[in-house]
């Protein structure tokens, strides 16, 4: 998958989902459309590898994922992998990025990183402004809590995933 999205495989007006199965690992990738994607390829999956090694002795799951309050789904980034071999909770994982809503682990580590964004967020953006630039947000960690009923009420929904 870092490769994939590496060599510029993804069409980077659009929101990407990506999966991925390597035996009885299920993963999947989603990567808001107003995010580099090369940069997400290099930067927080380059961060994952290296700090998954064990990944397939001592974990059953592996997730991160750029999102939080006044975040919109535009803007979000996660990564999933399960042990299990199936695309539920990725679907179920998907369905909620593309909502804005972060995703609540049992254990978590934060690091920090750059995000370069090809769009403002729309919380950056207020009424009466008459032009916009684009913006980079650097330092984000990462995982950040859900947003709020009332952040979550600006967005509307595109679609749900269905097997």
């Amino acid at each position: 998958m870092r490769d994939y999205i590496a060599r510029g495989h993804i069409n980077p007006s659009k929101t990407a989902m990506l999966y991925s199965r390597f035996g009885a690992t299920s993963a999947g990738i989603y990567i808001g459309n107003s995010l580099q994607s090369k940069d997400i390829s290099y930067v927080a999956l380059g961060s994952l590898i290296d700090g998954s090694h064990d990944f397939n002795r001592r974990r059953d799951s592996l997730a991160i994922q750029l999102c939080g309050p006044h975040y919109d789904s535009q803007h979000v980034f996660g990564f999933l992998a399960l042990r299990n071999g199936t695309f539920r909770a990725i679907q179920s994982a998907f369905e909620s990025w593309s909502n804005a809503e972060c995703l609540d682990f049992e254990q978590t580590m934060n690091f920090t990183a750059s995000a370069h964004f090809t769009s403002p967020m729309l919380s950056s953006i207020k009424p009466g402004n008459t032009t916009t630039s684009s913006m980079k947000a650097s330092g984000s960690p990462l995982p950040a809590k859900s947003s709020t009923q009332q952040e979550r009420n600006l967005l509307f929904s595109r679609a749900e995933c269905k097997t």
